[in-house]
């Protein structure tokens, strides 16, 4: 598969093989030991040969070529994978970062394995600009956002930095994708929001139903967007220590906190005296939605207003 040969000038043995290109390369084995060229010679070759054959799967042949490097030299540098290096990024992130900057690492990170699916086993490296541009393309195709899609994006040129960052590869294959959002013309002008005044405050208060109170001051409790709030269920409510689990339609996973000490009381005397006799399980039955990671995710948008 190849030959060795001495050139002037240099100890060491030269290897000339054909490469994965079909075209006849010389190398050094920077040895002169003529076993170690031999099997460094045979390594090259065999890696190429393998390289050449349009049968084989990439990460296969990584692989394939990643041992037979372990075996003939020893050498016994682990293969980085965008799967292995995903599962380490996210696990350091959980221990970092904030919970719902990391559940929108995770959540992005899930969407763009998806996208691969049988790539997520290619070397980091061999995901290139092609990927990430294929992947904002199935994106819009999907009718999400342009706002939406670049903050996607972003996530993912910090994920491919930080590999850069660490050494893992050289080149980050998100720089140089463009995600174009719309300006909005004739915002600038618009009237600036203002906070409620006491007395404009007092009269939302004084219209709303004991639900309508129960579900703001859960949403205000939890942090949760409003249409989260109206998905909580009655017993998925410890009302004696104040645990709660209720499902994050953004970040597409249960989220379980304890309530603040003055919100539970609050929770107590509403579930015992003011909840509507009823068999749903929602905290508050007649404006509560069905929420939960099997729902319809467009008809869980469209029944909250």
């Amino acid at each position: 598969m190849g030959y060795l040969r001495k050139i002037e000038g240099s100890p060491y043995w030269q290897a000339v093989f054909i490469n994965e290109n079909n075209v006849e390369v010389q190398r050094s084995t920077r040895t002169e030991d003529r076993k170690k060229a031999d099997a460094q010679l045979d390594a090259w070759a065999f890696a190429a040969y393998l390289l050449r054959q349009e049968n084989l799967c990439k990460h296969r042949t990584r692989a394939v070529v990643s041992e037979m490097s372990r075996l003939i030299s020893g050498d016994t540098t682990p293969l980085t994978t965008f799967e292995s290096y995903r599962k380490g990024y996210l696990a350091q992130g959980m221990a970092s970062a904030e919970i719902q900057s990391y559940s929108n690492r995770k959540c992005v990170l899930k969407a763009f394995s998806a996208y691969l699916g049988d790539k997520v086993m290619l070397p980091l490296e061999d995901i290139v600009n092609p990927h990430i541009i294929g992947f904002r393309d199935h994106l819009f195709a999907l009718g999400q956002k342009a706002e939406t899609v670049k903050q996607r994006i972003d996530v993912l040129h910090a994920f491919f930095q930080a590999a850069v960052t660490e050494k893992v590869f050289k080149h980050n294959p998100v720089a140089g994708v463009i995600v174009k959002v719309p300006k909005i013309r004739g915002k600038a002008k618009a009237k600036k929001r203002k906070a409620l005044s006491f007395d404009e405050g007092v009269k939302l208060v004084d219209a709303a139903s004991v639900e309508e109170l129960v579900v703001v001051v859960l949403g205000l409790d939890l942090g949760a967007r409003i249409g989260d709030a109206f998905g909580v269920e009655l017993p998925r409510i410890n009302l004696q220590t104040g645990r709660i689990t209720y499902w994050a339609e953004k970040t597409d996973e249960w989220q379980t906190v304890d309530l603040l000490p003055t919100t539970l009381p609050f929770l107590r005397e509403y579930a015992e005296f003011h909840r509507p006799k009823t068999e749903s399980p929602h905290l508050a039955p007649t404006i509560g939605v069905v929420s939960g990671p099997d729902v319809d995710q467009k008809k869980h948008r469209s029944g909250v207003t």
